[in-house]
């Protein structure tokens, strides 16, 4: 709605984002202080200021401050309704908690804070609120539909990057964190492309499907590469953590299709690779600039000895790696426990152990530092 108010602006829809955004982070004050009083209980300013104060210097969330109210001198003539309010929340928290789901988990949202029948008893003036909120609700069983496993969270970040992407000012002195898709049409001086790894972009997924899959991917890095007016910088990790496994990932092989003239490279380390234009070895990060154009000061460079000959990545130590279902082990945090099993990932183990007093837990072989018990 070009020069209308947008729809995730609007004060109702702000306020149960905001109803949402507390229950899954009961720390978060300002979203305290915009529901605390929507709709009416009496809570003064006087007293959401105590709430915070005494938050700040007890250093607890606001929410167990308020579900303690009446241990506090300051609170005392608003404890019942601070616990109340308190109360409340801890109650959709146990919802959030269970596995209801998001549809019914938002509709108690609306009904148990009164929010939703507040706008109802205020008649026709506030008719319109009401159908914004029911509209939300729809929104949210879109989500739902659209996602396998749909979750609050997922919800909240998806509604949000929808939120900011409308509302970006490109004259705003900030940097934009957002996905490829959302910077469709947009143009920056400088752009960062994180990640830049074949099995993360492109994905592992596609480097197995069809031909046709890693040319809709290929255009998608293009979207990304020409977002920037002047600079791209382009960065890649030796090894990382993903889905509760080490990978070792190459240098994505759309990056090796850029023309050599346009690169400026900064850095001496990274593994080989080779994708039939020729065998090299890139730097981690590397800057990319998209105008040939563009002059750059010369890039400090290492002495050669502080870095050696660049080499491959080395495989994950043996140790820690050998237990087997049985066994039983030792955690410096967890203390004692049973192996309940040990599944390879990639140079990896993934570990289940039932603690004695910790009870089951998941963990990678290589950081769990686990010991051997006789």
């Amino acid at each position: 709605m070009l020069g209308g108010l947008r729809f995730n602006d609007r004060k109702e829809i702000r306020d149960i984002v905001a109803y949402l955004q507390f229950i899954v982070n009961p720390a978060d004050s300002e979203r305290m202080k915009r529901i605390i009083n929507e709709p009416k209980r009496g809570i003064g300013n006087t007293t959401v200021e105590g709430v915070l104060a005494i938050s700040r210097e007890q250093e607890k969330s606001v929410f167990d401050v308020m579900k303690n109210a009446d241990q506090y001198v300051a609170l005392a003539r608003s404890a019942g309704k601070l616990k109340s309010f308190a109360s409340m929340i801890g109650y959709l928290r146990g919802l959030f908690e269970s596995d209801i789901s998001l549809e019914a988990f938002v509709n108690q949202v609306l009904d148990k804070s009164g929010y939703k029948q507040m706008l109802i008893d205020a008649g026709e003036e506030e008719k319109e609120r009401v159908e914004n909120i029911e509209e939300f609700v729809s929104g949210v069983i879109e989500y739902e539909k659209s996602n396998e496993e749909p979750t609050l969270i997922g919800f909240l970040e998806e509604n949000a990057l929808v939120a900011d992407v409308d509302k970006y000012d490109e004259t705003a002195d900030a940097v934009v964190m957002m996905t490829v898709h959302s910077a469709k049409g947009l143009e920056f001086p400088v752009v960062f492309l994180p990640g830049m790894e074949d099995g993360l972009f492109p994905g592992m997924q596609t480097m197995m499907a069809d031909p046709s899959e890693m040319e809709e991917e290929r255009r998608l890095a293009y979207v990304a590469l020409t977002r920037a007016k002047d600079r791209v910088y382009i960065t890649y990790t030796k090894n990382r953590m993903l889905y509760g496994r080490t990978s070792y990932n190459p240098l994505s092989r759309f990056v090796s299709e850029i023309p050599d003239e346009l690169i400026d490279e900064e850095l001496a380390y990274a593994p080989r690779t080779d994708y039939g234009h020729g065998s090299y070895y890139s730097s981690a990060p590397r800057s990319y600039i998209t105008n040939s154009q563009v002059t750059t000061p010369e890039p400090k460079r290492r002495a050669p000895e502080s870095y050696g000959a660049p080499t491959a990545p080395k495989p994950a130590a043996k140790q820690g790696l050998d237990f087997k279902e049985g066994d039983r082990v030792f955690h410096g945090t967890f203390g004692a426990g049973e192996i309940l099993s040990a599944k390879p990932m990639g140079a990896d183990v993934l570990y289940e152990v039932i603690f004695d007093k910790a009870g089951t837990k998941k963990l990678m072989g290589t950081y769990a530092r686990l010991k051997k018990l006789l």
